[in-house]
């Protein structure tokens, strides 16, 4: 008797933050990984009336589990530990996936970067037969040393493209008299080999492309909430630590062909340097970022720089060519700090912060970005809106302006905090003062640059101007050595990012009058052309950013229901965007 036929699934990888974890046993405020996990339905029915079933896989962020403090404070301050999340998520949809199935990651912070990671291996290597999971360790280890190196001018070419992968896949024939011999014989008559005369032959035997299909290399959707990607030991405010991290640049984050559609919320008002933000960039030309890397800025005439030749393999090939259909890109920026966006805050359990204001429209426009490839539980969003309100009334019910003495800072970080907040553009953003109610992104939140996590320095966020590390050639001052290194370069000049600012921002700086953090700076205009509607720019610059349109049938709009300003905001807004009235 034949074995039935697998059901169709989508198979949904869950990526906590750092330190959050909802399977502690341990009363907590949810991430927005946590609700996103407990709305998916179990099963949906997509436009053509085909049943998927929906499993879903959650994994905690990265220094949770049984840890000693010390250890959990080292593993999330580095992200060590990562390595080890990626290859779980990888190895539950090797367990769990069939031809066809659709792949889904989410994740938030460090855990939106293991997201990014899964997607990636997935992309590189494709899904596995379960049985040639025996080999993946061999796999992986050559995963891991697939590093940026000076023949390939310190570009990451994809690891299929690399030699070591073509050695493992293809095999790689030994230089000893006899298989030279034997390899000479065989080219010029072909015959079946002795199991003997192939372990002579080769060096390492071909395993043949251990993917299930070319078709398993495709990820569905990636939707992350501010993806942190700072691995190893973080820079000090005068010191570079970044040739720690490039053992860390094997993880694939980039955005490719092979994942159809990609969502980012990301933060305007984060100012940790140790928590920039790792944006998705659609390349525009396969040169671009050889350029780049070898000199920090592109040439001139955007031709290949002297003594190397575009024909080359040591090119990175533009996987966004016209031949393939690019990946569908939104990144979108909200008012608020790194865990306002990604939600899960301890400061809402004890009464302070915006009570997951913020968090909960990053949430909901997730929701809407994902809800034509996923399906939620009926009435998911209600559900979480009733949750939240019920979360409000809980804390107005504590006494919210009592302050529990053993939870002051002590004297030195009293000191410490102090020095800060009187630094000009550094410190100085206030702790909220009275009970939060609802809102539509306009309760105050606290400030994260302070205590230890201000000592690597500040780095304001900017939109449309955002950097990322790519590998470099240095030589040591002292020691004349050559070693490796990260660079920050421009995203601007590697390829588009499509970015967004949410309409919230502009509904709270008119409300609260604030001009502060990531648009500190930037004015708001109305566009008056064949897609009129709203933007934001720098005087004096070229950045422009459009600002998102929340549609007539998005679920967002029931955030703003009995909130009579916000309501009336979102008309005003509707109308300029010439949406239909209701």
């Amino acid at each position: 008797m034949s074995n039935p036929d697998p059901v169709a699934k989508r198979i949904v990888i869950c990526c906590d933050g750092t330190w959050q974890s909802s399977v502690s046993g341990v009363a907590n405020i949810p991430s927005n990984v946590t609700r996103l996990c407990r709305s998916i339905d179990r099963a949906g029915e997509d436009k053509d009336g085909k049943i998927w079933q929906q499993v879903v896989y959650y994994d905690s962020g990265v220094g949770t589990g049984s840890l000693l403090d010390l250890e959990k404070k080292r593993q999330g301050a580095i992200g060590d530990g990562l390595a080890v999340n990626v290859i779980e998520a990888y190895n539950f949809i090797v367990l769990n996936y069939s031809p066809g199935d659709e792949i889904f990651c989410f994740g938030f912070s460090r855990g939106a970067y293991t997201a990014r990671a899964v997607a990636g291996l997935i992309g590189d290597i494709g899904i596995m037969e379960p049985r040639n999971m025996q080999d993946f360790p061999e796999v992986y280890d050559l995963y891991k040393k697939h590093i940026p190196k000076k023949e390939t001018g310190y570009v990451q070419k994809p690891f299929r493209e690399s030699q070591a992968w073509k050695d493992f896949t293809e095999g790689k024939i030994a230089t000893t008299p006899e298989a030279k011999k034997l390899n000479e014989e065989l080219d010029k008559h072909w015959r079946k080999t002795s199991d003997e005369e192939k372990r002579m032959l080769f060096e390492i035997r071909p395993h043949g492309d251990l993917a299930i299909s070319e078709e398993s290399r495709s990820v569905k959707v990636v939707g992350v909430w501010d993806t942190v990607g700072a691995l190893g030991v973080p820079d000090g405010l005068f010191l570079d630590h970044s040739d720690t991290r490039v053992q860390y640049s094997f993880h694939n984050v980039k955005l490719n062909e092979n994942i159809e559609n990609a969502f980012q919320a990301l933060a305007l008002d984060e100012r940790r340097k140790a928590f920039s933000p790792t944006l998705w960039y659609i390349p525009k030309d396969p040169l671009t970022e050889v350029e780049l890397q070898k000199d920090g800025e592109p040439s001139k005439d955007g031709h290949p720089l002297k003594g190397e030749d575009p024909t080359k393999d040591h090119l990175p090939k533009n996987e966004n060519s016209q031949t393939k259909k690019k990946s569908n890109l939104l990144q979108v920026w909200f008012p608020g700090v790194h865990i306002n966006v990604g939600g899960g805050s301890s400061d809402t359990a004890e009464g302070k912060g915006d009570a997951e204001q913020i968090a909960i429209i990053t949430f909901v426009w997730m929701v809407e970005c994902v809800r034509p490839y996923l399906a939620f539980k009926e009435n998911a969003l209600q559900i979480s809106l009733i949750e939240y309100t019920k979360l409000l009334g809980d804390l107005h019910c504590k006494n919210y302006h009592h302050h529990d003495p053993s939870k002051q800072p002590n004297i030195l970080s009293q000191a410490f905090n102090a020095v800060y907040n009187s630094i000009p553009y550094i410190g100085g953003v206030s702790e909220p003062e009275a009970p939060v109610e609802l809102g539509w992104g306009t309760a105050n939140y606290n400030d994260s640059f302070k205590g230890l996590m201000a000592f690597p320095g500040a780095k304001v966020r900017k939109p449309g101007q955002c950097e990322t590390e790519v590998v470099v050639e240095d030589t040591h001052f002292l020691t004349r050595n050559r070693y490796l290194k990260l660079k920050s370069t421009s995203l601007k000049a590697l390829g588009e990012t499509n970015e967004m600012v949410h309409p919230v921002a502009r509904f709270r700086r008119d409300k609260l009058n604030q001009d502060t953090g990531g648009l500190q700076g930037w004015k708001h205009r109305y566009r008056e052309d064949e897609k009129p509607g709203f933007e934001w720019y720098l005087p004096g610059g070229d950045v422009v950013l459009k600002e998102y349109i929340i549609q007539r049938d998005s679920i967002e709009r029931e955030l703003v229901c009995g909130v009579e300003e916000a309501t009336k905001f979102l008309k005003d807004t509707d109308i300029g965007n010439q949406l239909p009235v209701e």
